[in-house]
């Protein structure tokens, strides 16, 4: 599990679904304060989407 996961659940899968996906949503959360969503976090986000992407097309 990566250290993004662990920590800010849901405002990470928000993120990821308002970045990758272009679905109009904003990061905030009932659960989750998402002061700490860093840029890290976000490159994490995009980089795991990317590699995601690249295992798909090898192994499917």
């Amino acid at each position: 599990m990566y250290l993004i996961e662990r920590q800010y659940y849901p405002v990470n899968a928000k993120y990821y679904l308002a970045s990758v996906m272009y679905l109009p949503m904003g990061t905030t959360s009932r659960q989750q304060n998402d002061n700490g969503l860093t840029e890290t976090f976000k490159k994490e986000t995009s980089y795991l989407s990317h590699l995601t992407e690249k295992l798909e097309k090898r192994f499917y």
